[in-house]
């Protein structure tokens, strides 16, 4: 039968890694593990949460032994560990407060929230877990609506902050020092460098869009890109 191990990571940025290279690197205490397991059992997979997050945010298949990655690949955890090839199967904020009744035996009952980077988790408890991520990407609409809170004739606020969904948030470049003359001219030159961008771009259909298409279009945007995107297609999200 399948096995499943929950997988946590210190940041989202290293999970948007995984998926961008199909790769990870693991503990050393939890390579042995992980790589027995691969070898005798027909299929692992790798259940992640980003710590702090309070959500589970996908799975992901096993496709390697521990330090066995395809040939040619570069380091995306620059030498964490032994790096192995994984495949994404899905990608979706799993809310630790929806799976509060999910226990796993193997790790004294406790809820599967409670799990450690490297704990297995019973088939069980580890199917169940899959299939909410399931359900919540292919029939969302079994959930119960939330009204997001918004200000008066404004549009919805954007994502939480630990959404993958829609990347890792980008970060600025570094501030030169510039002086007060100088620096206002180029300010205003960015300005205009970036408003043409932001008008060639297109917003991505979320049904029709890759996954990285989708990625590169939220790194860059702001909140009136964002707000303009939910406006049109918010119905076609999941």
């Amino acid at each position: 039968r399948a096995r499943y191990f929950v997988i946590t990571s210190n940041t989202k940025e290293n999970v948007v890694r995984s998926v961008r290279h199909g790769l990870w690197a693991t503990q050393r205490k939890n390579e042995q593990r992980l790589d027995e397991a691969f070898r005798a059992s027909p299929a692992v997979l790798l259940i992640f949460s980003v710590n702090h997050s309070d959500c589970f945010q996908g799975y992901a298949l096993m496709r390697s032994p521990i330090g066995r990655p395809r040939s040619g690949v570069r380091d995306p955890f620059h030498g964490f560990g032994r790096l192995f090839d994984v495949e994404w199967l899905r990608l979706h904020d799993l809310p630790y407060k929806e799976i509060e009744h999910i226990r796993n035996p193997l790790n004294g009952d406790r809820p599967v929230q409670s799990s450690r980077d490297g704990q297995e988790l019973s088939n069980d408890a580890g199917r169940r877990l899959c299939g909410l991520i399931d359900r919540h990407i292919d029939d969302p609409d079994s959930f119960p609506k939330k009204e997001a809170q918004r200000p008066p004739g404004g549009p919805p606020p954007p994502p939480p902050t630990h959404s993958l969904e829609a990347g890792p948030p980008a970060i600025p470049p570094p501030m030169a020092l510039e002086g007060r003359s100088g620096g206002r001219s180029r300010s205003r030159s960015r300005g205009r460098r970036r408003k043409r961008e932001k008008k060639n771009r297109k917003a991505p259909h979320p049904l029709e869009a890759t996954f990285e298409e989708q990625l590169e279009y939220f790194l860059g945007c702001d909140y009136d890109d964002y707000a303009e995107w939910f406006g049109r297609f918010a119905a076609f999200s999941p």
